[in-house]
């Protein structure tokens, strides 16, 4: 991967974007670190797979927003406190659905 988030520990945090730095604006990190409703471990290949050729940077990140924005919508018939973002992706429009109910 050509893009890294580089977190300071005292919550900051920058993309790598080759040899550059790029600062994200403060509370960013609140969004981009792993929780319980954010299974990385099973997100990150999938993601990888579709921005791979994404431009690196900001390009990869509005990427990123407009598939969201295009294959996700909230609704209060739909949402539940441990709803986690695997099970929204797989549930997306467009999603193809695997045999045997496996993601």
């Amino acid at each position: 991967m050509e893009t890294i988030t580089v977190l300071d520990g005292e919550g900051e945090a920058w993309i790598e974007d080759r040899d550059e730095l790029i600062p994200l604006k403060p509370g960013v990190t609140l969004v981009i670190t792993p929780s319980r409703y954010c299974e990385t471990d099973r997100l990150s290949e999938v993601a990888w797979r579709l921005f791979e050729k994404s431009p690196p940077g900001w390009g990869r990140i509005q990427a990123i927003c407009d598939f969201v924005h295009r294959h996700i919508a909230f609704g209060y018939e739909h949402a539940r406190p441990t709803k986690t973002a695997w099970e929204v992706r797989s549930r997306a429009p467009g999603t193809p659905r695997r045999p045997s109910g496996r993601r």
